[in-house]
């Protein structure tokens, strides 16, 4: 009877540790470091085979998306620096990671991808932003509000400045 009470010790082992590699399969470990941003299952719900439990993001990095006409996306490069602009939120420094070689067939603009550090996480995904990319820029160019030309009869055109003895002068652009 003694060894019989043994085997029967030895198998309830057995399911405990069947139990045990059962429970270790049900550990969810996310490759990244993030947040969670979506959990669309509720605690002992059970999930359609194949479908997303848990969804996890970094937010280090955002990605902002904006839509450009072609003319203006002709000059955009990858490399490219850019700003993201936020509400109430300081003006983040990027840079251009793609420029779609194919137009959005509904609106023919091209999709272009700024890649922005995000360290204080103050930047939201899904959130409403405005983006300026440099194209180009000039050393040593004199700078004018566009309120500030003049456009002659002859489609000229001309802006008002000071001269070193802070004479007004008109000089032709």
């Amino acid at each position: 009877d003694l060894k019989a009470a043994e085997g029967g010790l030895t198998a309830a082992k057995g399911k405990s540790a069947g139990a045990e590699a059962q429970l270790s399969y049900t550990r969810i470990v996310s490759p990244i470091d993030g947040v969670v941003t979506d959990r669309p299952f509720y605690q002992g719900e059970t999930a359609p085979s194949g479908s997303p439990i848990i969804t996890v993001m970094n937010l280090s990095q955002v990605v902002a998306r904006a839509h450009i006409s072609q003319q203006e996306a002709a000059l955009i490069k990858v490399g490219d620096p850019a700003n993201v602009i936020v509400a109430q939120v300081p003006e983040a420094h990027g840079k251009v990671t793609l420029v779609s070689p194919a137009l959005d067939p509904n609106s023919t603009t091209v999709e272009v991808w700024v890649q922005v550090p995000n360290p204080q996480g103050l930047l939201r995904p899904g959130a409403s932003a405005r983006v300026a990319i440099v194209t180009q820029t000039v050393p040593n160019a004199i700078v004018a509000p566009a309120s500030a030309l003049l456009t002659g009869s002859d489609g000229s055109t001309s802006i008002m400045v000071l001269d070193t003895d802070n004479k007004v002068s008109r000089k032709r652009i």
